[in-house]
């Protein structure tokens, strides 16, 4: 594959900031080298950053973190005005801050945008022993990144926007922690579709108690199963043939995606970080339904949606539009990756919502 023609330009007010590139089809883009992560690490006190010396961990936080006091480095991405309002992005399954390569230089014209990668994911630490994987856990990675580097005054909550397993992690904190979350970009966010009594109902025969059992991982995470089984291949070939399956148009599943995925997939803990995930997914959506988490959220929130997602089917954008039904939508005839198959449309339908909320909130 032809490598993308190179124009380097340098975006204010950034933190290790990369150079900016421009590919064949006239989009801006972070480059990606090679040879290692794109930003620069915070490091993440796990049990610590919950905690003050007058204060128990509060009761969001996952009982494993409240005693933890290992340092997770988290890699993260940051761009923009540091001045302006600030937002934060989240990566989905086997990803990392680097999906976000069409949004972020055309995010952060008006934004102060932060892309970094789970615990667990790209260029961030893989802990094992103890250490507990989940949305939980995740929620509190994300609380603790705002506490600590996006918002340390309080005053100036983000917007976080997240795709697939990143979404469901937002959704939780947005539900968990709502002072730490002005607004909610859910982009094919996994996560129980169901309904509390429609569980109940399938609980009453054995068959249904097996469904219970595996059906959030064979249904709603399926897509996380399929993603485990070819990071464990390690391929490139075979990555590239899986995401250009869930891409409606695999154009922008090219070689840099691709290794974006191999490479911190080479670490000698990605196989059981993987594997306690999946685990984890499970767990996640046998607690409780997108209902009950949608029920607990109050910020405002928008919708962007794939429509041709065949993991995340375009039913339950029609399951989260019920259930609030004062939310923003904008459907794009795309797949699981909206933001990264047709960044266009999508930093334009974020910047247009994102428009109207800041207008709002004055």
């Amino acid at each position: 594959m032809c490598g993308p023609e190179v124009v380097p330009r340098a975006l204010a007010g950034t933190i290790a900031a990369p150079l900016v590139e421009q590919d064949r089809q006239g989009l801006e883009r972070l480059p990606f080298s090679g040879e290692g992560p794109l930003g620069t690490f915070w490091d993440w006190n796990c049990g610590l950053s919950c905690r003050t010396e007058a204060l128990p961990p509060p009761s969001w936080v996952p009982a494993h973190l409240r005693t933890h006091s290992r340092t997770v480095r988290v890699h993260y991405v940051a761009h923009g005005p540091v001045d302006a309002p600030p937002l934060v992005l989240v990566h989905g399954f086997g990803s990392s801050a680097y999906h976000w390569r069409y949004n972020i230089p055309e995010l952060a014209r008006e934004y102060r945008v932060y892309a970094l990668d789970l615990v667990g994911f790209g260029w961030s630490d893989k802990p094992l022993g103890d250490f507990r994987y989940g949305a939980e856990t995740w929620a509190e990675q994300l609380r603790a990144f705002i506490s600590d580097v996006v918002d340390p005054t309080g005053a100036r909550p983000p917007v976080l926007v997240g795709n697939s397993l990143g979404g469901f992690a937002c959704l939780h904190l947005a539900r968990t922690v709502p002072a730490a979350v002005r607004g909610l970009v859910l982009i094919n966010s996994v996560g129980h579709y169901s309904t509390r009594e429609e569980d109940l109902a399938k609980a009453r025969t054995a068959r249904g108690r097996l469904r219970n059992a595996v059906g959030p991982v064979l249904g709603a995470f399926r897509g996380v199963a399929l993603a485990l089984a070819f990071m464990r291949t390690k391929r490139p070939e075979t990555i590239k043939r899986v995401l250009q399956a869930v891409y409606t148009n695999p154009r922008n599943v090219d070689d840099e995606l691709v290794a974006s995925i191999v490479q911190p997939a080479e670490h000698p803990h990605a196989e059981q970080v993987f594997q306690r995930i999946i685990n984890a997914a499970a767990e996640d959506a046998r607690s409780g339904t997108m209902e009950e988490a949608l029920a607990s959220v109050t910020c405002p929130m928008l919708l962007l949606w794939g429509l041709n997602d065949p993991w995340i089917s375009r039913d339950k954008l029609a399951y989260i539009q019920q259930r609030v039904p004062d939310c923003a939508v904008a459907g794009i005839d795309a797949g699981h990756c909206v933001h990264d198959e047709a960044p266009r449309e999508a930093n334009a339908s974020m910047l247009t919502w994102l428009a109207a909320l800041d207008g709002a909130s004055r």
